[in-house]
């Protein structure tokens, strides 16, 4: 199951969350803002991929991580494993940085709340980095039996069914 029409539209969902919520708070570009939002990208693309590592460790699977290189890929980080897992652990394992990231965001901007534009910027992030872990769950649970395993690979799902299927 290709997940290409993600990686195709993944950069204009996080350039549109940057510019509504800097237009929101009204602030002028500059320099330092370039590289601010430059370190909140990679801390959150960092976050992202540790908490499908986590999970795929947590589940028994030996995660590798990398940069894609060529292509719609290109520079975009991810998590895969030989492992296959069952339907449901996958669409676990892919939705968690929503989870993960939301959270930390809710309790970060309770605990310190002269951040909220910085923490919001990071929340919508995470959902711009999330495109394809949606729609790759929207499909394995639409389309599949729960009985099948699946196994991510860089810009795919691939789908196995056992014999009982």
């Amino acid at each position: 199951m290709p997940l290409w029409w993600a990686y195709k539209y993944e950069p204009i969902f996080i350039i549109a969350a940057a510019f509504t919520l800097l237009s929101l708070f009204h602030w002028t570009p500059s320099v330092n803002m370039l590289l601010l939002f430059i370190a909140i990208c990679a801390g959150v693309a960092f976050l992202h991929e540790g908490s499908h590592y986590a999970l795929v460790w947590k589940y028994g699977g030996k995660p590798k991580c990398g940069i894609g290189k060529q292509g719609l890929e290109k520079f975009n980080p991810y998590v895969t494993s030989d492992t296959r897992f069952s339907r449901d652990r996958t669409v676990k394992i892919s939705l968690a940085p929503i989870f993960v990231i939301t959270g930390l965001g809710i309790l970060l901007v309770a605990l310190i709340p002269s951040l909220l534009l910085i923490w919001c910027l990071a929340v919508s992030l995470n959902f711009a980095f999330a495109a394809n872990d949606v729609w790759g769950s929207y499909i394995l649970l639409r389309d599949y039996p729960p009985t099948v395993y699946v196994k991510g690979e860089k810009s795919e799902l691939i789908v196995f069914y056992t014999l009982k299927d």
